[in-house]
Order: structure tokens, then C-alpha cells, then sequence
């Protein structure tokens, strides 16, 4: 507008003012110059506010976009940390599943580890005894279900193969004890009928001899059979009513055995053990002799102490052999001391019975079974009977030579029973109507203070005592005598100090199991 009104004085100009002249002229002139200069100002300023009007407008666009695109990435954001929240939400919760998953699956393993460790402490050997096997009660914590319906079911069916089993091995246990129980009162019957010797018999030389050796193949089986029904887990059927020497016991356990008359027993007299566990130590110490009699060389003989310890009373067992290795003599330890007892099954194609008979009496009756190296090169057994399975018996006294024999005090064993019915488990007295024990003390009658013992079949001949000590002491003595001296000897009876141990018998040449 301005400039308009300024182009317009310039044209009216000369009009108007006539008489200006040339500098009015100039100034007319000058005018639209100013104008048009005015003009161009105009135009470029407006020129430039149009540009700088888009630059902004340009601006504003690139603020509201860069808002919108800020606006566009909080939202994202927000977007993204929610996501990053419930992500973090589901993991918690996943992992929180996943430890209360493993929990379930902890507790679930773990009563089923109860039932299995149940079944194998409680319920097989209750089983195996024959007795009702506890139920089992499975854990709440069993969450699946099928598992502890399969863990029932195959508890109850291993109890069942294993009960059939037992029953099977019950069985067989059974006729092996009858059968062996059968065999041992066959072999005291044929001892019993053995040792009723009529007269022409004690007076034969030849039919004496053969005699002795059946009477004593008779004793070699019957403690064979005594040691199969030990293993199998019954008692020993003869019960004994009175205490015996531990002496005496010794040499009872000593006329078991093949080389008896190798057996030298020394020790107190006084010493004795109670009746109950009498039948016990002498089949004990029967094996420790068998074995130290295999082992040393024939013409040696096994030494045997008995003496009294602050405990009880011990009896070692000396042999003359070659030893042992260390491992075995180890591992023959822990069966003779009864720390690893070993059943029948376990006695293999060639059983050897001796120490695993020994283990069973020593972990029944409390007796401390030991095996050690031997001053005399071979094995020492030592047998520790306790206190309370002890007594003291009188010593015999020493009468006049020629006054009448009193009766002897050694005790004498129980009258036998008839043997145990076949399959049975009750025990049995093993011997027929009076026949005598494997190791029967039966005085009779004393000379020079000694005891002296005749079996007690009715129907044998008492046997006449040697004459007093003398001149004639010395002399041979004749098969009658021969045989009381063998009975005697086998069945544990003391015979007089001055009389001579005869030469090998006919029952020499038989084997005891060794080990």
C-alpha cells in the first residue's frame, strides 16, 4: 500500500508541481524508484516470510511427526515391557510349576524308594521265614496314580515268586534234614548193635578189629549226618541231663574223628560245661579236630590245652601242617567265628562242612572261634567258652588199689529218643531205645580213682578191670580189653594213666572232611 501511494505521487507529480524544475524532475523520477525499490523490499520480504512460513510449517510437520513417531515408540515401549512383563509372569509361573512338578516327582520317587527298601528289609525275609509278610502302605506323596498301582503290583508279585521259592526251598530243607536225621539215628543203631560184642567176638582178634572199624564208621557217618542238619538250621537232636569235664568233652569230640588216638588232651579236670550246650561243643571241637588231624602229617600228633581264662574257660587246638595263605586263613576266620554264616546251598559240588558247622554253634551258643598261626608251623583253633556256660566239677578221688570200684560222678547223657519223624522240624534224640550217644559218658566204675565206662546195652558184657598196677601192668592186653579201650575212648571216657594207647585201627583208613 505503501508503495502504491508513492507511485502515484511520482505520476501526479509534474501535475502538481509545475513549477519544480529539473531537481522537482529528479525528484519526480526519484519517487518511483523508491517505489519500485520499495516494491522489491516488499516483495522479497514477503518472498522470504514465505519461506520461512513453509520452513516452519515444514518444521511443525517434522515436530509432529517426530511426535508422533516418540508417541509411536513409547507405545511400543510400553508394548514391549508389558510383553517383557507377562513373558517374566509366565516363566515365573512355569518355573513355579516346574519346582512344584519336580517336588511331586521327588516325593513320589522317594516312597517309592520306602516301598522298595520296605520290601526288600521287612517283607522278604518274612517271606522267607515263612511268616504273613507285613501290607504295604504306599505315601499320599505317590501323586500318579499308576505308578503306585504298578509299584503294588509288582511288589505283590515279587512277594509271590519269592514265596513260592521259599516254600520250595522249605521243602527241601525239610526232606534234606529228615533224610539226614534218618541217616544219622541209622548209623547210632548200627554203632548201638556194634558195640554189643557177644563173647567169641572180644575173643577174635580178626572179628574184633572189624567191629571197631564199623562201630567206628558208624560215629564218622553219624556226625556227617549231625553236620548237614546243623547247616540246615535245626538243632542237634541228642540232649544231654548232666555238666561234663571240658576234658571229657574232648575226648568225646576226639573219638568222632578218623586219628583219634593222634588227639593228646592235657588242662584242668575240674573244669566242666552245662549239660545244655554239651552236644554243641563236642561237635564244635569234633570238626577243629577233624581238621587239624588232615592237616598235620600222620605221625604227628594234634595238641589240645584246656585251661581257664578270666572270661570262661579256652581250648586250643594245635596243629603240626603247613598253615595257611593270609587271605584264607582270613576269610576261614569269619566262618569259624560264625561273623559269615554259610548255608547248604552255598557248600558247592565237594560241600566242606567242618568251619561251617563250627560258625553255626559259635553263633548260636555265644563261643568265640578263633584261627591264628601255630608255633608248631600249622593253625591254632581257639574256642572260648564264656563264663556263664561253665561249672566246676570235684575232682575223683584216688581210692585204695584193692578196695571195691565206687560209682563213678561223671554224669551220664539223657536216655535217647526215638529219631524225628520225616519232614519234621521237631528235634529229635537220634538214638533208638538204648543205644548210646557219639559220645556217651557212661561210668560204670572207677580204677585207681579214674572212672571207667561200659556202654549201657544190657545185653554186652561188662567189662572186667585191668588188674592193679604191678608187674603185670605192662602186658598185652587182650582184644576184650582192646575193645573197652577204643569204646571208652570214643564215647570220652578217661582210662587209666599207665595204660597204653594201641596201634591203629581198622577205622585208620577213613577220611574226615577237612575245612
Amino acid at each position: 500500500m505503501p508503495a502504491c501511494v508513492l507511485l502515484l505521487h511520482a505520476v501526479a507529480a509534474p501535475a502538481v508541481y509545475p513549477d519544480a524544475g529539473a531537481l522537482g524532475l529528479l525528484a519526480v523520477f526519484a519517487a518511483p524508484c523508491s517505489a519500485v525499490l520499495v516494491l522489491v523490499v516488499f516483495a522479497l520480504l514477503w518472498l522470504r516470510d514465505r519461506d520461512i512460513r513453509a520452513l516452519l510449517g515444514r518444521k511443525d510437520q517434522g515436530l509432529v511427526s517426530a511426535r508422533e513417531r516418540a508417541n509411536a515408540l513409547e507405545s511400543e515401549r510400553v508394548r514391549a515391557q508389558h510383553g517383557e512383563r507377562l513373558a517374566a509372569e509366565a516363566a515365573r509361573r512355569s518355573e513355579r510349576q516346574m519346582v512344584e512338578q519336580a517336588v511331586l516327582h521327588a516325593s513320589s520317587a522317594e516312597a517309592v524308594r520306602q516301598a522298595l527298601v520296605f520290601l526288600v528289609e521287612r517283607q522278604l525275609p518274612a517271606v522267607v521265614e515263612g511268616t504273613p509278610a507285613p501290607p504295604l502302605v504306599l505315601s499320599e506323596d505317590v501323586a500318579d496314580r499308576a505308578t503306585a498301582e504298578l509299584v503294588e503290583e509288582t511288589v505283590a508279585d515279587v512277594l509271590r515268586l519269592v514265596g513260592r521259592e521259599a516254600g520250595r526251598r522249605e521243602t527241601m530243607r525239610l526232606v534234606v534234614v529228615a533224610l539226614a536225621r534218618r541217616l544219622q539215628a541209622s548209623a547210632l543203631e548200627i554203632y548201638g548193635e556194634a558195640i554189643q560184642m557177644p563173647p567169641h567176638v572180644q575173643q577174635d582178634p580178626g572179628l574184633l578189629k572189624a567191629n571197631l572199624h564199623v562201630q567206628h564208621a558208624a560215629m564218622q557217618q553219624a556226625r556227617r549226618a549231625q553236620s548237614v542238619v546243623t547247616l540246615a538250621g535245626e538243632w542237634p537232636g541228642q540232649q544231654w541231663q548232666d555238666d561234663v569235664p571240658l576234658v571229657d568233652v574232648v575226648r568225646s569230640a576226639a573219638g568222632r574223628i578218623t586219628s583219634y588216638q593222634r588227639v593228646q588232651v592235657t588242662g584242668n579236670r575240674e573244669i566242666a560245661i552245662t549239660a545244655a550246650v554239651v552236644e554243641p561243643v563236642i561237635h564244635t571241637m569234633a570238626e577243629l579236630l577233624a581238621n587239624a588231624a588232615q592237616s598235620s602229617p600222620a605221625t604227628t600228633a594234634v595238641q589240645v590245652q584246656v585251661r581257664e581264662v578270666q572270661r570262661g574257660a579256652v581250648i586250643e587246638v594245635d596243629d603240626a601242617g603247613l598253615g595257611l595263605r593270609d587271605h584264607e586263613l582270613s576269610a576261614y576266620r569269619e566262618i569259624a567265628s560264625g561273623h559269615r554264616l554259610v548255608a547248604l546251598e552255598e557248600m558247592g559240588a565237594v560241600p566242606q562242612t567242618g568251619l561251617a558247622v563250627v560258625g553255626q554253634y559259635a553263633r548260636r551258643h555265644g563261643l568265640g572261634v578263633d584261627l591264628a598261626e601255630s608255633p608248631y608251623g600249622g593253625i591254632r583253633a581257639v574256642v572260648l567258652i564264656p563264663g556263664e556256660l561253665l561249672t566246676t566239677v570235684p575232682l575223683p578221688a584216688y581210692p585204695d588199689q584193692h578196695a571195691p570200684a565206687p560209682e563213678s560222678t561223671v554224669p551220664e547223657p539223657p536216655p535217647p529218643g526215638p529219631a524225628a519223624a520225616e519232614g519234621g522240624r521237631r528235634e529229635s534224640k537220634e538214638l533208638s531205645a538204648g543205644a548210646p550217644g557219639p559220645a556217651d559218658p557212661d561210668p560204670t566204675q572207677t580204677v585207681d580213682g579214674l572212672p571207667q565206662r561200659r556202654h549201657r546195652r544190657g545185653a554186652g558184657a561188662p567189662v572186667a578191670p585191668p588188674s592193679p598196677a604191678g608187674p603185670s601192668a605192662e602186658r598185652e592186653r587182650t582184644p576184650a580189653e582192646e575193645a573197652a579201650w577204643t569204646a571208652a575212648y570214643m564215647t570220652g571216657t578217661p582210662t587209666r594213666p599207665d595204660t597204653p594207647e594201641p596201634g591203629p585201627t581198622p577205622g585208620s583208613d577213613l577220611k574226615d572232611d577237612h575245612v
